[in-house]
């Protein structure tokens, strides 16, 4: 895996020389979701997503659209190395949701990414960020949820919480949600 080869430094500004050495606080996890254990774990990164059931990261191009579902949820870019924020460190670039219903039955994970890599000349958080995916070769992920409103919001308030402040691409928080 691409990360693996990156050199990054993380929290206190120890240099690791790959994502798996980042040590992760032991804890006991008995009676927990997944979720309460994936947020228990150091701060929120693309590792704490995969924990939760995103699926694998793929490369940020023409194409990886299609290995997406049609339908609704949430879907994160990931940059190859964890970049210092305002407290700690992270890969994870932005977090968004596709809600189809809102903006229509077509309006979903597939879509979403889809509009990313084509966005449209009055899209500027898909312009500003799929540009950025793609000059960087970043990664996305995505989760298939009911509830993808939600879901993002939680995820955004957990980011919030762990680093003081949004993933560095999420300029706004989304209606309805805030932090905690």
């Amino acid at each position: 895996e691409a990360v693996a080869e990156v050199r990054g430094t993380v929290g206190s500004g120890v240099l690791f020389d790959s994502v798996e050495e980042i040590p992760r606080p032991s804890s006991d996890r008995r009676g927990m979701t997944a979720e309460e254990a994936a947020f228990k774990e150091n701060a929120m990164d693309s590792e704490t997503l995969r924990k939760l059931g995103f699926c694998e990261w793929e490369t940020f191009q023409n194409g990886v659209e299609k290995l997406a579902q049609e339908t609704k949820g949430v879907y994160a870019f990931r940059s190859l190395i964890h970049i210092d924020l305002e407290v700690g460190s992270s890969d994870v670039m932005y977090i968004g949701r596709a809600m189809s219903g809102k903006k229509g039955p077509y309006h979903n994970i597939q879509h979403s990414l889809r509009e990313y890599l084509h966005p449209g000349h009055t899209q500027r958080t898909k312009i500003r960020v799929g540009g950025e995916a793609l000059k960087l070769g970043w990664q996305a992920s995505w989760l298939v949820d009911n509830s993808p409103d939600q879901l993002e919001c939680r995820l955004l308030q957990r980011f919030y919480k762990e680093h003081s402040q949004l993933p560095p691409m999420n300029k706004n928080w989304p209606s309805g949600c805030g932090p905690q």
